[in-house]
């Protein structure tokens, strides 16, 4: 990597709207970034497989992926770096939650695979996710398995299932529904719950990103919206929430753009460069 400056960009509620598209509008703000001489590298909760399509739409060469659990190399189609997680606890994971009314998707460092065909019906970008065919603990025993995560469509079992989650030794949630601590929550399709290896966070993912290329923290922005981009704030030059960022966030960022339906990662670029 040629560039020594970075933006790190999260997806969901930020490069992408609501519908899981990308305009062009960011796109081209990409490209201005990149023109101006800065890698932009997306930081996303996401497997790398569920957003190949954009890194192709953005000619973006990097992804962090599940959270800060691996960084992978779209061009050399490579993974520089991942944090796999203990199979005992990913088992004792899967045993707590398997008999409540939801499923479980495993991420390994390059794809996705579900416990149920479900997981199809959670966005646009899950219909591609492969039902595992074999029985589930031979699967976890056979693969590098870097992030958990259980989806319900029933608010109250989330809630539950978290509460029978987050005790768990040797493991990290590192994202969740907001909606499963909001009094009056709106309602959605899935709630879901992100299990990853200890110390794992969007932070650590973007400190390892650095060291690999030798980059100055002072010389990165990030873009983000959501409780897991906390760590990310904390550890880049210049963290810009959006303008649907939870209050958490913009309370900690150094600027506040536009929302994830108005091209706020746009706005900001554009303003930064011009």
């Amino acid at each position: 990597m040629t560039n020594e400056k970075v933006i790190f960009v999260d997806f969901d509620g930020t490069l992408a709207k609501k519908d899981k598209s990308v305009s062009q509008r960011n796109i081209d703000a990409i490209n201005l970034a990149k023109q101006n001489g800065w890698e932009v590298v997306l930081c996303t909760g996401r497997g790398v497989d569920n957003v190949m399509h954009i890194t192709k739409l953005t000619d973006i060469r990097y992804v962090i992926g599940c959270t800060g659990s691996v960084i992978y190399d779209i061009v050399e189609e490579k993974i520089v770096y991942q944090q796999i997680m203990d199979k005992a606890i990913v088992t004792r994971l899967y045993d707590i939650l398997k008999d409540t009314d939801g499923f479980i998707d495993f991420a390994t460092p390059k794809q996705k695979f579900a416990t149920n065909d479900r997981i199809r019906q959670v966005d646009s970008l899950t219909r591609n996710i492969k039902t595992i065919q074999k029985d589930i603990y031979e699967f976890i025993n056979e693969n590098d398995i870097i992030q958990t995560t259980y989806f319900s469509r029933d608010l109250e079992i989330a809630r539950q299932s978290y509460d029978m989650v987050k005790d768990v030794r040797e493991m990290d949630i590192v994202g969740y529904a907001k909606e499963l601590f909001e009094s009056n929550p709106k309602p959605r399709g899935h709630y879901a719950i992100d299990m990853t290896a200890p110390g794992v966070s969007k932070g650590n993912g973007v400190r390892e990103f650095c060291k690999l290329f030798n980059i100055n923290l002072r010389d990165t922005i990030c873009f983000g919206d959501e409780f897991n981009d906390v760590s990310m704030f904390k550890t880049v030059g210049i963290p810009v929430a959006m303008g649907n960022a939870t209050n958490e966030l913009k309370a900690i960022a150094k600027h506040v753009t536009d929302t994830h339906e108005n091209d706020g990662v746009a706005v900001f670029i554009e303003k930064f460069f011009n």
